[in-house]
């Protein structure tokens, strides 16, 4: 299986988006021990095309990068540091765990979300005839 996953790496929205993080995952558990050099840079590739006419996926660029940090591939923790951000997101989350599995760093936890309220909503519980 491993030649044929190969091919869904390099950038091609022919394959389909959901295949091609698929075969990124499914690699990284394949070499977890022993990645070969070519898939490291591939990966790496992936995860940092964001500024092209055709940026690659969130879904793609977030399984790269769990792949990358289950190979522990410590070449690409640059990269990973680049596109962790504040851990939110596809990308900013995957980059976390990557980060993580390959330094033991805790993983930052969640921001908190956000409440909005509605002062003025057109659909309003009514008053009984008593007052209550």
């Amino acid at each position: 299986a491993e030649p044929l996953l190969m091919q869904y790496i390099p950038e091609s929205m022919a394959l389909g988006d959901d295949p091609r993080a698929a075969a990124a995952w499914a690699l990284g558990f394949f070499y977890q021990e022993n990645p070969p050099g070519n898939l490291i840079r591939q990966l790496v590739t992936r995860l940092n095309d964001i500024n092209d006419p055709s940026p690659e996926t969130e879904m793609m660029r977030r399984m790269c990068a769990i792949s990358l940090g289950r190979t522990k591939a410590s070449a690409a923790l640059e990269s990973l540091r680049q596109h962790a951000g504040n851990g939110t997101g596809f990308v900013g989350y995957g980059c976390q765990w990557a980060i993580n599995q390959l330094t033991g760093e805790p993983i930052p936890p969640p921001l908190p979300g956000r409440v909005i309220g509605y002062n003025d909503w057109f659909l309003r519980p009514t008053q009984q005839a008593d007052g209550s």
